[in-house]
Parts: structure tokens; sequence; C-alpha cells
């Protein structure tokens, strides 16, 4: 098929790690054209994607409290998709972001396939979309799909699995340590800090490097107090690339961000989660723990518990949170996307319509069947 007969698919991504991540695993595998809505610089990665930079929304800007409380509308963006929409005819709105833009989307003609995640407050564009929203896609195993969400809202969910950028990626752990230098023998600890992960100070790194002799620690992202690294502590800040950070690790300690999670699952290391004070983020971590895929901890541990706490993570076995993230999920999601995009239902009702069960091996024991249509269910089984 050309290009120029293939459909249009929009995707809004929030200007987060989550989003950006995965954008980067999902569009790369889509076969329709795409066009990115998004702010921020340009990522390199998606250079060969049309995009569209997002305004930013007016000073006075009122969202709706969709969970998130990010105000992200605003006039100009109003206009910008409107024009979009009327100029290029899409197919479908895929938004990974607040659902303000699914619901202005939806409103002004075109079908919406928000990205959902797990345990996900629910506030009044959600409540909105509920019914607006042609399917919703899961970037999560449906084994983590929560036990109260309403039954119709599952009916129309397509669970991908956990969606990583380093999907398929094969490193040793030996060459991933040549690689960011670290000693190639003895035991290392990545922890994950940043704008979805943990709030640290370099002070407590140190602290608990000082107790855990037999290990040296790395820190990726911001870290409050930085001084020099060491050898035995290492303040790495962003990285790019994080895959070989995951993989030189014996253990990751992480907060219970749902992109992080993937990314480890990916790398298939033990996982230990210290969650912040809002909900999302406590009831993933403790859906984890029920599956046996991570440990959690109620803080960031004291100096005298750490040489007893990775011991025990050291013996945590892997194949629980590895099971969760089977390596196809991206592909999985751009294959149903291409698929819908391709052979639009004419209006919701015919999409809930169409769908009938297609689970595959993420699908939670117990639980209604994801359901897809005739021509998903092929693309879904690739």
């Amino acid at each position: 098929m050309s290009n120029a007969i293939k459909p249009l698919v929009g995707l809004y991504i929030h200007d987060r790690p989550g989003p950006l991540g995965r954008a980067r695993a999902i569009v790369p595998r889509l076969d329709s054209r795409v066009t990115l809505f998004r702010s921020g610089t340009p990522d390199p990665l998606l250079d060969e994607v049309g995009s569209i930079t997002v305004p930013p929304p007016p000073t006075r800007a009122v969202p709706l409290v969709d969970g998130s409380g990010d105000a992200v509308l605003g006039p100009r963006l109003a206009a910008r998709l409107a024009r979009w929409v009327e100029d290029e005819d899409p197919a479908l709105l895929v938004v990974d972001g607040p659902l303000d833009v699914a619901l202005l989307g939806r409103l002004i003609g075109v079908p919406v396939v928000p990205v959902r995640r797990p345990f996900a407050g629910v506030g009044a564009a959600a409540g909105a979309v509920h019914e607006l929203a042609t399917a919703w896609l899961a970037p999560f195993p449906a084994a983590l799909e929560p036990a109260d969400t309403p039954p119709e809202i599952r009916r129309r969910t397509v669970h991908a699995g956990f969606v990583s950028r380093f999907e398929g990626r094969r490193l040793g752990q030996r060459a991933a340590r040549r690689r960011i230098g670290v000693p190639e023998d003895g035991r290392h600890v990545t922890v994950i800090s940043g704008s979805d992960g943990l709030d640290l100070d370099a002070g407590a790194i140190e602290s608990a490097a000082a107790t855990a002799a037999a290990w040296t620690f790395s820190v990726l992202g911001p870290c409050s107090n930085v001084g020099n690294s060491s050898s035995r502590v290492r303040f790495d800040g962003w990285c790019e690339d994080v895959f070989p950070h995951l993989v030189a690790a014996d253990v990751v300690i992480a907060g219970a961000s749902c992109s992080a999670i993937a990314d480890v699952a990916a790398a298939g290391r033990p996982l230990a989660l210290v969650p912040g004070p809002e909900a999302e983020g406590r009831a993933l971590a403790g859906a984890l723990e029920e599956l046996g895929a991570a440990v959690v901890l109620d803080g960031w541990p004291a100096p005298i518990a750490w040489p007893a706490l990775l011991a025990d993570l050291l013996d945590l076995p892997t194949r629980p949170l590895r099971s969760l993230a089977d390596g196809r999920a991206s592909r999985r999601a751009a294959r149903w996307i291409d698929a819908w995009a391709a052979s639009p239902p004419a209006d919701p009702t015919e999409a809930r319509a169409m769908l009938r069960s297609a689970g595959g091996r993420h699908e939670a024991p117990d639980r209604p069947a994801v359901t897809l249509s005739e021509p998903l269910v092929a693309a879904q089984e690739g």
C-alpha cells in the first residue's frame, strides 16, 4: 500500500517520559501515516514522523479535571487540532495524556482511543470520555486491571502488555557494565529517580552504600546535593539510553511509574518499588507485589536495612515480572491501531458491537476478555 492511501493516525503525547517512551516504541512499528502532537523539543528518534507542536495553554486556562490536573487546553490548541482534522481527515486520534484532548477530538468528529494508566484517578474528563471513546489502549497487562474497572470500560480496553522502548533488545550484563563503566564483577544496584520516580538526596544513596559494602550504586535522573561520583556511588543524571544501566544492575529500585516498571521488566531485573503518596502509584505497586513481580518499600530504607534488603532482592524471582512483558506489546498495539484505522466503525456504538474475544496471553484470569473486531483479531495474534 502506498503512503498516499494509508490511513492517517494522530498521536497526542504528554511531554513526560512515559508517553514519550511509549511513542518511541509504538510509532516506528505503525504502518499508518502518523501525525505526532507534542510539546517540548523535537525527538531524534521520531524525526521521520510528521509533527505538530502543541501550543502552551493560556495562563488562565481551566482544565477539566482528569486525575492529573494539567492545564492542556486553550483556544490555540483547539483551533490547531480542528484545522488538522478538517485538512487531513484522520482515521483516529490516540491520546496518551490528559483526557481533555480526547474529549475535544471526539467533539470535533474524530474517533478517539485514550491510553489508560492502571489505577489512574477518574475525574470529569474521564467520565465524559467513558461514553465517547471508541476503545481504550492499555500499555499494561490485563493482570493489572483494577477489579473495580467499570465493565463497559474493560470491554472496550485492549491490553497490549507492558510497552517499553527496549522490547526485544539484548545485551549481556558484563557488556552492559563495560559500556557504562562499572566493575564487571561484584554486585550493583541501579536507582531510577526523576519526574516519574524517586525524589532523592545524595546523602541517602551514600549512606546506603556505606552499609552495603559489597555493592556499588548508580543513580539515574535528578538527585539533590550531589557532589562528585566515587568508585562505589555514581550520579549519572539524565541518560538518553538507560537500558545498559538496567541490564548492568543486579537489582533496580524505582518509583511506581508504569513506564519505569515496563523498562525494568524488559531488562528482566529484580525490582523494588518506592511509591510516593499518590494513590495510583501505591495501588500499582501493591498489585505487582501481589503477583510476586516486585517488592514494595514503604519509603527509602534506613542505612542499616540495606544489606539484608539487597540480599533478599537477589533472591526475588524475575519470572513473574518478565511474564508481564513478552516483548511484543508495542507491536501488538501498533497492529491494533493500524487495523482499526484501516477499517474504522461509523461511530462508537458500532465499535462496541464489532468487538469479540481475543485476549491472548495478557488476559487476566476470571475476568471478561478483551474484545476486538474480526480484522483486529488477526492483528493482535501476530
